[in-house]
């Protein structure tokens, strides 16, 4: 992505989005108050059996 940035143009504007959404995903994931709880119920509910 970084060569895409630096080659200017319309592909330098799909990496700068690029870079843009992962920014912004970064900070929502971040921000997520229950992602903690969230994963302990996806793996209690794929591995029932294991100790966590």
């Amino acid at each position: 992505m970084t060569t895409l940035l630096r080659k200017g143009g319309f592909v330098s504007g799909m990496a700068k989005a690029w870079f843009s959404n992962v920014r912004k995903r970064k900070l929502l994931l971040s921000c997520a108050e229950n992602k903690l709880l969230s994963a302990v119920n996806l793996v209690t509910k794929k591995f029932p059996n294991e100790k966590l």
